[in-house]
């Protein structure tokens, strides 16, 4: 395999060239051959876009409608109706309440079951439980007290539901205590 270095590579097109007939055309000639034709300059983005108005009127049209729909869906404002929301919330208010109810009844019920005078050991844990008792009580009252001012106040409610099962957790601890004294 023969190699050529640059050297004999250039050599041999200069003489290529130079025995080359130069005639008048020869410029029109190796541009045919090359198959290139004159760049022609380029038209600006404003020259083009006039030449296709109504394509570009309707893709204006188009970016501008979607932009103002996906707006429209974006706008909180729309998300509900006032009615359907005064709706909602009577339906939560509603069921908050009953839950209220529900967490009175069954503690009312469990104070029958366990009365806090029947228990009459002496011991510091039947102590711990009636003062336990008795500051769910005080929580109780201010829970309800201060639902009488702010009743939709979600954190209050939140607070008399955790006094509620806490004074529910009580009574049965108090019940197993009381099994415990008559075995």
């Amino acid at each position: 395999m023969k190699t050529y270095k640059m050297e004999d590579i250039l050599k041999n097109a200069k003489i290529e060239i130079e025995s080359t007939p130069k005639t008048p055309n020869m410029w029109k000639e190796v541009f045919k051959e090359i198959d290139t034709e004159t760049p022609q300059p380029r038209k600006k983005f404003f020259h083009t876009l006039f030449e296709y108005k109504i394509q570009a009127a309707i893709g204006f049209a188009i970016v501008f409608l979607t932009m103002i729909m996906i707006l429209d869906r974006i706008n909180p404002h729309h998300l509900i109706s006032v009615s359907r929301a005064e709706k909602l919330a009577n339906n939560i208010d509603k069921k908050v309440f009953e839950a209220q109810k529900q967490y009175e009844e069954v503690i009312a019920e469990m104070e029958a079951h366990c009365p806090v005078s029947e228990l009459t050991s002496q011991n510091d844990l039947a102590q711990a439980y009636f003062d336990k008792l008795h500051l769910l009580d005080q929580m109780i009252l201010i829970c309800k007290s201060s639902l009488e001012d702010n009743p939709y106040n979600s954190q209050i409610h939140r607070q008399l539901f955790f006094a509620y099962n806490e004074k529910i957790k009580v009574y049965k601890e108090m019940q197993n205590l009381k099994e415990r004294e008559i075995s």
